[in-house]
């Protein structure tokens, strides 16, 4: 598992490894800002850590975890395309990202602007505004091998 491989490369797609990145986030620390807090749920999303995901979520909005979407599908890239506020002395913010999975073969594009609430030092996940699109088996796949989607993440699924 990539928790006992510190070096192995962050899910999220920072520069950091994981354990130096959103490995400490899913170990207990606290993530300092709405984007980290974003990045650590994409990585539990990765990684099947379904108790993070839910712990991260504030809980006015908390679904149950039978609710929970997205825990079966392959995720495979995240893209950080803006933020507003959600730094440490903030109350709220809001991250934008795409997010590519791929389910039956086909990959798709969630596009999400996400608030969050900060409680108690601590951010939480409220919702969010998303769109999903398809991205075509001949196109670039997401994942940056520079390989069609059909001759690589489509492969795996």
């Amino acid at each position: 598992m990539l928790q006992d491989k510190p070096n192995a490369p962050c899910p999220c797609g920072s520069v950091y490894p994981y354990a130096q990145c959103c490995g400490q986030y899913h170990q207990g620390i606290t993530a300092p800002t709405a984007e980290k807090l974003m990045r650590s749920r994409f990585s539990a999303y990765v990684l099947g850590l379904t108790d993070y995901i839910l712990r991260s979520w504030h809980p006015s909005f908390r679904p149950s975890q039978s609710d929970m979407g997205g825990m079966q599908l392959k995720w495979i890239h995240l893209d950080i395309l803006g933020h507003q506020s959600g730094q440490i002395d903030d109350d709220t913010g809001e991250v934008t990202f795409a997010a590519f999975y791929v389910a039956g073969g086909k990959c798709k594009k969630l596009q999400e602007t996400s608030r969050f609430e900060q409680i108690n030092g601590q951010w939480l996940y409220r919702d969010g505004d998303c769109t999903v699109a398809e991205i075509g088996r001949n196109e670039p796949c997401p994942c940056g091998s520079h390989k069609k989607f059909k001759r690589c993440c489509a492969v795996l699924d």
